[in-house]
Parts: C-alpha cells; sequence; structure tokens
C-alpha cells in the first residue's frame, strides 16, 4: 500500500480586497494572466509553459469572452484532456479580452513575450 502524502501546510487562496488589490497593482500586459488564473483556475503553466516543457501555451483563440467559455485543448492542459472551463462574472467583467488590442488577437500567447517574472517582481508582498 502506497504511503499517503503528508500535506505540510494548506493552500492559500486570495480574498477579494488582495485579489482587488493585486488587479489594480498588475501592470496591464500582465491584467489577463493575472485575471483568468485567479477567476478561471488556469494552471500557470498553461499559460506560460517552462522553458524545458513541450506543451502549448494558451492563446487568444482559446478565449470566447462573448459565449464565456475558455478552451484549454490537449495540447496545453497538463492532463493531456481537454478542459472547458465557463468564463464567471468577475472575469467577464473586467473583459480580458478586446479584439482591438494587439495581444487579444487570435495566435498571439496571452503572457507577453518577456514572460511573467516581471509581472512577479511587481506584485511582491502579496
Amino acid at each position: 500500500m502506497a504511503r499517503p502524502i503528508e500535506i505540510k501546510s494548506a493552500p492559500t487562496t486570495l480574498d477579494r480586497e488582495e485579489l482587488a488589490a493585486m488587479l489594480a497593482a498588475v501592470h496591464p500586459e500582465f491584467l489577463p494572466w493575472l485575471a483568468i488564473s485567479a477567476w478561471a483556475g488556469v494552471r500557470n503553466e498553461e499559460l506560460y509553459p517552462h522553458r524545458d516543457s513541450d506543451k502549448a501555451a494558451l492563446g487568444w483563440e482559446n478565449i470566447d469572452l462573448p459565449g464565456r467559455i475558455i478552451t484549454i485543448p490537449r495540447e496545453v492542459s497538463k492532463t493531456n484532456e481537454r478542459r472547458i472551463i465557463p468564463i464567471c462574472d468577475g472575469l467577464h467583467k473586467i473583459r480580458v479580452r478586446s479584439r482591438s488590442h494587439p495581444a487579444g488577437s487570435p495566435g498571439r500567447k496571452i503572457i507577453p513575450p518577456a514572460g511573467i517574472e516581471p509581472a512577479r517582481s511587481r506584485i511582491n508582498g502579496f
């Protein structure tokens, strides 16, 4: 029989005020990453795979804002299975994607080419 996994600490979550502060503080080009991670539960590795990973990154073409659906293709998914995630009211209200903005164009990735390290450095302390 396998040994049970020991959890050293309980996972933490942000409360509304903490999330609002982070969303207000983050640079606009990183807002989609933070909002999609927070409200849709999309894994960081699905938005910005490690450089040694063979996984693809989630792209804007996978987000249907009018239909309120995020599709995680199997090529992106950690589990290698396609997932459909509903877009909740909070995520829909901030309109993370705009077709008029270049970042919202199909074929473009959600995380800017510089990666997430600049955003992490800007939100330290949360």
